[in-house]
């Protein structure tokens, strides 16, 4: 489990977790962020809206492309997962979207923002 405090320039690279056991729960405690999922090329499936009030939690389902894009100001998320904790299995990052520090990932981000906030009236 794991608290999550997020501002709204921060950039989670999309990814899966490999293991059957391996479910991830994301509750919303702040503001507001929108849950991505992707199919394995990088194609959006699916868009959650996670705010108070509203919808607060989703939960991810293992060998489930995923990423989160902040909303608002700043964010606060609570996490759950089940299985053991292996930071060389835990999960799988997407080639087919930027690395967390490399400078196309600024770009990757604001095309999600700008597709998701606009979608959501931000």
């Amino acid at each position: 489990m794991a608290f999550n405090f997020l501002l709204s320039g921060s950039y989670m690279r999309p990814h899966t977790h490999p293991s059957e056991e391996k479910v991830e729960e994301i509750t919303i405690l702040e503001g507001k962020i929108a849950v991505i999922f992707f199919d394995d090329k990088g194609n959006v499936t699916q868009t959650t809206i996670l705010e108070i009030p509203g919808s607060k939690s989703i939960r991810v389902p293992a060998f489930t492309w995923h990423t989160y894009v902040i909303l608002s100001d700043k964010a606060t998320t609570y996490e759950t997962m089940n299985g053991v904790y292996d930071p060389k299995t835990w999960k799988d990052f997407a080639r087919w979207a930027p690395k967390e520090d490399a400078p196309e990932s600024a770009t990757y981000l604001k095309e999600l923002k700008e597709r998701f906030g606009r979608s959501f009236n931000q």
